[in-house]
């Protein structure tokens, strides 16, 4: 059986490129950001990244709601207003739900940023891939060989 699989980071990259010319992503701590460059230098979007921050939180602190937004927000502000950041992207999948949020409490600010959710996203493209019958290439992604079962 062939199923489509795809991580968070693309699908929301490629979500920040369809909707801003320049977008920041927005993570967890320091030592994720050379990931991050590393993945969009890998997708040939690295001239599109505004630029990467973290807000200096590990991910098993994620779930003080209320600590985390203004945590991001604090970082979005900064990536659009000295970055020139255009669109946003959430660095961890770990911050679902919080995008819309994010949005809303930006535009108060006179600052109407597009958040991207990564799990949305991913889950978006896969429903897309999905609808369209599509998955990895069997030419680049190819099929382990059938092993003999030793039962």
């Amino acid at each position: 059986m062939t199923i489509p699989v795809v991580g968070a980071f693309q699908p929301a990259a490629l979500t920040a490129m369809l909707i801003a010319r320049r977008w920041s992503v927005v993570t967890v701590l320091k030592n994720v950001l050379p990931m991050i460059g590393d993945l969009a230098r890998k997708m040939g979007v690295s001239a599109c990244l505004a630029s990467v921050r973290d807000i200096n939180t590990p991910v098993l602190e994620l779930q003080d709601k209320k600590v985390l937004e203004e945590r991001l927000l604090l970082q979005i502000e900064k990536a659009v207003t000295e970055d020139g950041a255009e669109a946003v992207v959430l660095g961890c999948t770990g911050m679902l739900g919080l995008a819309k949020s994010l949005e809303k409490s930006m535009a108060k600010k006179g600052m109407p940023v597009p958040v991207v959710d990564p799990t949305a996203a991913a889950i978006g493209y896969l429903e897309l891939l999905v609808r369209s019958g599509l998955s990895q290439s069997r030419l680049a992604y190819m099929q382990p060989p059938e092993k003999e079962s030793r039962f």
